[in-house]
């Protein structure tokens, strides 16, 4: 039997040589070529971070085999271990067909991989990274007599369940893969700038909920429509910058900040369901700490929530401007209120 192997050679990957031992004659490529595709009797695609093209797929004798480090359909794509954590989702290994699409192909083996990342808090994203990559390979070996001989039963691969991930949807504020899971996604209360409108439907709901348009300065509430040029126009804006507010891997909230003049202005809303749990001090208070600027705040006096979260996170009473009160925040807000106070 002639084997072709796809993406990682045997410096990274213990399959190549067990095929070998088992009198198969392994081709290692780093890239699908057409011509000759059809002389393999069985290929298999492992670290393998390229499309393989239809055309290479009508040749093969029988389905190329692909080992991806999810449970399929959830996480297709690209960084399936990160966004099994980021999506709550099952986490676990497959090896599946391969078909026209991004791993849509029918399931022929899979194997589910539990992780409480609360009682695993220093498990960092590589380390369970390589604890899938040693299973899938277990999988394999597992199961490579039926994988030779053609001999599995398959499994309905629903394309439609589970979201799809390209390497350019990783988050940019991920710099390595040896920060803890627990730490990155329940670190206090996490904020992430927005910078496209992936968001939009989450941040229309909570700037247009019924108590964040009682205390704005245009209660009016606006269509989804209004709301997309409104976004567009602030991912275009400068003096503005929007970042969303997670709890335990969950959006709870929005923080605006706004430069008038030269002042910057900060603002903020939590989905109605978080609010009057103290999520919105502890997000402010971890936004000051890491952005470390001076910040001006306008409450509606009956916004009585808000008013609190300034006070707890630091904020200093200034003045009443018409219905709104006006905060301050700097490290040392006493000296500078004097100065603030006179103008």
């Amino acid at each position: 039997m002639r084997c072709l192997f796809l993406g990682y050679d045997s410096s990274k990957t213990k399959l190549i040589n067990f095929l070998k031992k088992k009198k198969i004659l392994v081709t290692h490529q780093k890239k699908a070529i057409k011509k000759g595709i059809e002389k393999f009797d069985l290929i298999i695609s492992f670290g393998y971070r390229q499309i393989i093209k239809s055309d290479i797929l009508k040749k093969v004798k029988r389905p190329i085999l692909n080992l991806h480090m999810s449970y399929l359909p959830f996480n297709k794509g690209s960084y399936p271990n990160f966004w099994s954590f980021h999506d709550d989702t099952k986490k676990g290994i497959t090896i599946h067909e391969i078909d026209k699409n991004l791993d849509t192909g029918p399931i022929i083996f899979q194997k589910e991989i539990k992780l409480n990342i609360k009682k695993n808090k220093k498990i960092t994203f590589r380390k369970f990274y390589d604890i899938l990559f040693l299973e899938l390979e277990e999988l394999f070996i597992k199961n490579y007599k039926s994988i030779i001989s053609n001999n599995y039963r398959k499994k309905k691969n629903n394309k439609f369940k589970g979201r799809t991930h390209l390497i350019k949807d990783l988050p940019k504020d991920l710099k390595n893969w040896d920060i803890s899971i627990f730490n990155y996604f329940n670190s206090l209360i996490t904020y992430k700038k927005i910078s496209s409108k992936s968001h939009a439907h989450i941040i229309w709901k909570i700037n247009n909920e019924k108590d964040s348009r009682k205390y704005s300065r245009n209660p009016e509430f606006f269509s989804y429509k209004n709301h997309l040029k409104w976004l567009e126009e602030l991912l275009k804006n400068n003096k503005e910058s929007l970042f969303m507010a997670k709890k335990d891997k969950k959006v709870i909230g929005i923080i605006q900040e706004r430069k008038e003049g030269d002042k910057l202005f900060l603002s903020w809303a939590l989905l109605k369901k978080f609010r009057g749990k103290n999520y919105g001090t502890g997000l402010i208070k971890e936004f000051l700490k890491k952005r470390r600027k001076k910040f001006f705040a306008e409450i509606h006096k009956h916004n009585i929530r808000s008013i609190k979260i300034c006070k707890k996170a630091g904020f200093k009473f200034l003045r009443t401007v018409n219905n709104f009160y006006l905060f301050y925040y700097e490290k040392n807000t006493r000296k500078q209120l004097d100065k603030i106070l006179v103008n």
